[in-house]
C-alpha cells in the first residue's frame, strides 16, 4: 500500500510538471516564423543574458561600446561571447539561436557577397553561405539563402547542456565564439545587428538579446567616430607641445585659413576687386564646379607671384591632412609631390 502510495504521488508530480512545461510553452512566443524583432524581453524567465568581457579586448581585432551595445569588429577575427541564464524547475532542455538582421530591412535576409563567398573553401554548403560562423563544436547550421522568418534564415543553433539545477539559484554561463565572413561594406554599408534568442527544444522563444554590431576594417577608428572621440594624430612632447615640424605645418595652415578669411571679407565689402591690380583676374576667368567624386575643381588665373603663394599654402594645407588622415597619408603625399612640382616650376619662370 505504501509503495502503490508514493507511485500514485510520483505521478501526480509528473502531471504537474507537464502542466507547467506546457504553460511556459503556451505563455511564450509560440513560433518561430515570424521575422525577426529587436525588443529585448525575458517573459521565460531565465535571466537570458550575453556578456562581452572588455577588459581583454585587442586593441586592433575589435572595440565594445558599452553605451551603445554595439561591437565593432574584423572580418575573420574571433570573439568568445559568454550566453548566461539562470535554469528554473521543471528542468528542461534550451538552447541558443544566433541569427543576423538588417536594422532598417528586417524582412531582407543577410547573406555573403559573391566576392568572398567565391574564395570560401568550407565545403558545408550552409556554412559556407553564413555570414556568421560560430567555432563551437555543437553549432548547428539552419536556413536558407532566401528565408526571411526566423525559422527560415540562416542562423545557428547550439544546445545549453545542464543535468541538474545549480546551487543557491546561481547562473550557468556558457561560451559561444563566433566570427564573420563578410563586412558592413560588401552588404552596402547597412547596419546590422545579431539577436540571440534563447529557446525551448519545441522551439518557443523564450528570452531575446539584441547586439548591434559592424564588421569593419578599422574596429578602433569607426567605434571612436561613433563614440565622439578625435583620435590624436601625433604624439605629444612630454611639456604638452606638439612637435616642432607639425607645429609649423599648423601654424601655417591657421595663416592660410586667415588669409582666406580676410579675403572673403574684403569681397563682401568691396565690389572693386575684380578690377583692382590685386593679381586676380575678372570674374569670367575664375570657375568653381563640382566633380563626380564628390570633390570640387577650381580654375583661376592668377599673377606668378600669387600662384606660388597659393601651391604653397596649399601644400601646406594638404601635408596637415597626412597628420589627421593617416589612413590616407599615401594619397596626400601624392598631392604634395605634385604641388611641389609645380612650386618649383613656377620659381624657375
Amino acid at each position: 500500500m505504501k509503495l502503490q502510495h508514493l507511485y500514485r504521488r510520483y505521478e501526480q508530480y509528473q502531471s504537474a510538471i507537464q502542466e507547467l512545461i506546457l504553460k511556459q510553452q503556451l505563455d511564450a512566443k509560440p513560433n518561430l516564423d515570424i521575422l525577426p524583432t529587436f525588443e529585448e524581453h525575458d517573459i521565460g524567465g531565465y535571466k537570458f543574458n550575453v556578456q562581452i568581457d572588455s577588459n581583454i579586448q585587442a586593441k586592433k581585432s575589435w572595440m565594445y561600446s558599452p553605451n551603445r551595445k554595439k561591437l565593432y569588429i574584423r572580418m575573420n577575427e574571433i570573439i568568445s561571447l559568454e550566453a548566461v541564464y539562470v535554469p528554473k524547475l521543471p528542468v528542461q532542455q534550451l538552447r541558443v539561436r544566433v541569427l543576423m538582421s538588417f536594422k532598417n530591412e528586417v524582412s531582407e535576409p543577410v547573406v555573403r557577397c559573391q566576392n568572398h563567398l567565391s574564395k570560401d573553401t568550407e565545403t558545408q554548403e550552409q556554412r559556407r553561405h553564413s555570414l556568421l560562423r560560430c567555432e563551437n563544436p555543437t553549432a548547428e547550421y539552419c536556413g536558407t539563402a532566401d528565408g526571411k522568418s526566423i525559422n527560415d534564415r540562416y542562423s545557428i543553433l547550439m544546445p545549453l547542456g545542464i543535468s541538474a539545477m545549480p546551487k543557491n539559484d546561481s547562473s550557468i554561463s556558457q561560451t559561444i565564439a563566433i566570427k564573420f565572413t563578410c563586412q558592413n561594406s560588401c552588404i552596402g554599408r547597412r547596419e546590422t545587428s545579431i539577436i540571440f534568442l534563447l529557446e525551448g527544444m519545441s522551439g518557443e522563444i523564450l528570452s531575446q538579446r539584441v547586439l548591434d554590431v559592424k564588421i569593419c576594417s578599422c574596429p578602433k577608428r569607426d567605434y571612436e567616430t561613433d563614440e565622439g572621440k578625435r583620435a590624436v594624430p601625433t604624439k605629444r612632447r612630454s611639456n604638452g607641445e606638439m612637435p616642432s615640424h607639425t607645429a609649423k605645418v599648423m601654424r601655417a595652415s591657421n595663416d592660410c585659413n586667415n588669409k582666406h578669411a580676410k579675403a572673403l571679407k574684403d569681397e563682401d565689402t568691396s565690389s572693386d576687386l575684380e578690377n583692382s591690380d590685386s593679381g586676380l583676374s575678372t570674374a569670367h576667368e575664375f570657375d568653381l564646379q563640382p566633380t563626380p567624386s564628390g570633390g570640387y575643381r577650381l580654375v583661376i588665373e592668377l599673377d606668378k607671384e600669387l600662384m606660388q603663394k597659393a601651391v604653397e599654402n596649399l601644400n601646406q594645407v594638404v601635408a596637415l591632412k597626412i597628420f589627421d588622415q593617416p589612413q590616407q597619408a599615401k594619397h596626400y603625399n601624392k598631392m604634395c609631390r605634385k604641388l611641389s612640382r609645380w612650386r618649383e616650376k613656377l620659381q624657375r619662370k
